[in-house]
This record gives C-alpha cells, structure tokens and sequence, in this order.
C-alpha cells in the first residue's frame, strides 16, 4: 500500500520494497517496513509489470481529471484524491472481487501464503522464497512454510525409484 511509482523499476523488471502504510488510531501514514529483512528488492514477471503499466494509465487519468484537488504523493495504489489508502479499502475490495468471481473466501494474506507455498512446490530454493517475502532467515520461512514440504519430500524420494526400476 506505500508502494510508489519511483520503486518499480519497468527497465530492470524489480519492485524495490521501501515502505508500507501504517496505521495509527484513524492516521495513515507512509513508514519504513519493521526490519531489515523487509527492505528488498523483488523481481516482477511480464504479466505484473503489465497490470502495473494499466495501473500507472489509470492513476494518470484521475490525477489529470482532479487536477489541483489531487494529492500528489507518488503512490501506485492512492486513493481517489491521491491520498494514502487505508488497507481496509484494499481488504474488502478483494474480498468482493472473490466474491464475485466465486473464489473460496480468504484474506489478502493468504495469497502471500499461496505464493510462497507455489514457488516451494515448484522447487525454488527456501532462501529465495525468504528473501521475496522479506523475512528475516529461511528458518522463518520454513516454520511458516514447512508444512508444505512433506509433501515434496515425498514426491523427490519417488525419484529415487526410477534408478532401480527394472528395465
């Protein structure tokens, strides 16, 4: 929610992960992320990229059309006016989104969850799965995420078969 325009980088294909949207009582402001760790830089697919160039026509469009009534801060997801999004705008637009689409109900949450738990299953390394979600260690990852590897480990051991496997 405090992405802005300046942290996605189009050439290079990266989202540079600087700030976040805090909320404190009824303020919303933009703050630096907790940690370190989630401080990074995240490579971006061609599909992200293209919605994110939609987004960035969309945003252009309202700013021209509220003129000097827009609160220019550079946000990739502002609201109306410019302004800074509360994460609840973001929460129930999708969850109306899934509704409407008849998707099971889960939380925006729970798509870092799927991430995570896709690229694991297709073998990307838990190192570069921490480092995508800005955690900490891969012990992190794996606490939160290890569940999904009994899974995997038995599907690698059936690998092992093939080598014996009379011919």
């Amino acid at each position: 929610m405090g992405l802005h325009w300046q942290q996605v980088d189009f050439e290079h294909k990266e989202l540079h992960v600087r700030y976040g949207v805090q909320k404190i009582g009824a303020t919303l402001r933009i703050a630096e992320p907790k940690t370190e760790s989630a401080l990074r830089t995240i490579p971006l697919s061609d599909i992200a990229l293209e919605a994110l160039d939609k987004q960035r026509k969309r945003i252009e469009s309202k700013r021209l059309r509220k003129g000097e009534r827009w609160e220019d801060q550079d946000l990739v997801f502002p609201t109306h006016d410019g302004g800074i999004m509360d994460p609840s705008v973001l929460h129930n637009s999708f969850k109306y989104w899934l509704k409407r689409h008849r998707f099971p109900d889960i939380n925006v949450h729970m798509m870092r969850h799927i991430a995570a738990t896709y690229l694991m299953s297709q073998g990307v390394a838990v190192n570069v799965v921490q480092r995508i979600l800005g955690h900490s260690a891969p012990t992190i990852t794996m606490t939160v995420y290890g569940y999904a590897l009994t899974e995997f480990k038995k599907k690698a051991v059936e690998h092992f078969d093939c080598l014996y496997e009379e011919e």
